[in-house]
């Protein structure tokens, strides 16, 4: 397999396997967990507890699958440190972008048809920085090349991070 194909596939397999775990975040908890939540702690803290944990979950989902893909296809040819830089600050980017959205899906039903649909258009961008960075890194550009890419990735995740924290708690409070 070619590297290009190889690096298509792996971005198809983190979306898919980091959709089910991202979304029970929320999606999973029953309405009493919730109001017991809401009365121990601040939505705030809870919202930001909430990320931190899937921020670790989709590390730890990146590289599995990133190791996955080195034992069991051709192993990486290209710029490893930028590659693998590259795939945690979209794996962030990828992790923020569910939580903000099952956070806003907390209260309908059938929330994890409507999760897949509703996120995609707003995971768009992070992919294609992610995958035009990646291929960067399999062709063997030099790393001050990705610094832009980087950038635009880290903006994405504090956005991201932001939009969750003041929509959460906004939600929250209503």
């Amino acid at each position: 397999m070619n590297a290009a194909t190889q690096n298509s596939l792996f971005w198809i397999v983190v979306i898919f396997s980091s959709l089910n775990p991202l979304a029970k975040g929320f999606l999973g908890e029953s309405a009493e967990t919730a109001f017991y939540y809401k009365q121990l702690i601040a939505p705030k803290t809870a919202i930001i507890a909430k990320l931190i944990y899937n921020f670790a979950l989709i590390i730890l989902i990146v590289c599995i699958i990133w190791l996955g893909f080195q034992l069991l296809l051709d192993p990486f040819k290209g710029n490893a440190f930028a590659y693998f830089i590259t795939i945690l600050l979209a794996g962030l980017g990828i992790s923020s972008t569910f939580t903000l959205m099952s956070s806003l899906l907390t209260k309908i039903k059938n929330a994890f048809l409507i999760l897949p649909v509703i996120s995609l258009p707003i995971i768009i961008p992070i992919l294609l920085i992610g995958i035009k960075a990646a291929k960067k890194a399999v062709d063997e550009f030099p790393t001050n090349l990705f610094y832009k890419d980087w950038l635009l990735l880290g903006m994405l995740v504090i956005f991201s991070c932001i939009m969750t924290v003041i929509f959460y708690t906004v939600l929250e409070k209503n």
